[in-house]
């Protein structure tokens, strides 16, 4: 399955949106949330650096949980300020 093109479709959409989420805390710190010495900064970018060495479903299943969870955190600080949520649409794994 690793060199399929479903596979690698969806292992770049995934990237794709966890650059949105890097984007979106960069916005959020913008506005006042703290991303305590860049905790989830660094685990965003640590999450891209793996995706792009994944080769197998189970593992990007994984990147996309906790990338649901971190699109979670940050829409409940962005509702906290008015903002709309980010609703991303991740791929299915």
């Amino acid at each position: 399955m690793k060199n399929s093109h479903e596979f690698i479709n969806k292992r770049e959409a995934i990237l794709d949106n966890l650059q949105t989420l890097k984007s979106t805390l960069l916005e959020s710190i913008d506005l006042g949330y703290e991303d305590i010495e860049d905790e989830l900064y660094n685990k965003i970018q640590e999450m891209l650096d793996i995706t792009k060495e994944i080769d197998n479903m189970e593992e990007l299943y994984a990147i996309v949980l906790q990338g649901k969870n971190i699109e979670s955190n940050l829409d409940t600080y962005l509702s906290s300020k008015g903002i709309s949520n980010l609703e991303i649409l991740w791929t299915e794994v």
